[in-house]
């Protein structure tokens, strides 16, 4: 039960990696960030997308992982084009910082899942199969 775990440290470290990218100025402390940042979005997105397909079943689960993919997608793609007229130097700050805020969001939905989780009572059956 620590997969949420797995999932939330790599993917806030990830964020904070990729958020720091705008603040750095040395160019080899960004390279290392960015570096640090995409690793640890390749540790996260294993273990993140082995929660819905353990919480979904049914007809619609191929549905609702997709609409997880899309929103995914949609904001890593869509997020450093929203700032290309703000200006050439600041074009990769804002565009950075939209990226890093998908890993962090990723890190509280997976905190969040898991207390969630945490309070929900076990179904108990008594001898005749009715729930009490």
């Amino acid at each position: 039960m620590e997969r949420n775990w797995h999932a939330a440290i790599p993917a806030a470290c990830a964020g904070i990696a990729l958020i720091s990218c705008a603040v750095l100025t040395e160019p080899v402390a960004i390279m290392a960030a960015l570096t640090f940042g995409i690793t640890g979005v390749f540790c996260y997105v294993a273990v993140f997308w082995a929660v819905p397909s353990a919480m979904l079943t049914g007809t619609g689960c191929r549905r609702r992982i997709g609409l997880i993919n899309a929103v995914a997608m949609w904001e890593v793609l869509s997020a450093p084009r929203w700032w290309m007229d703000q200006g050439p130097d600041r074009q990769f700050l804002l565009g950075i910082v939209a990226i890093g805020c998908g890993p962090l969001i990723a890190a509280v939905v997976a905190v969040l899942l898991r207390s969630a989780r945490k309070f929900e009572q076990p179904a108990v059956f008594d001898a005749s199969g009715s729930r009490s």
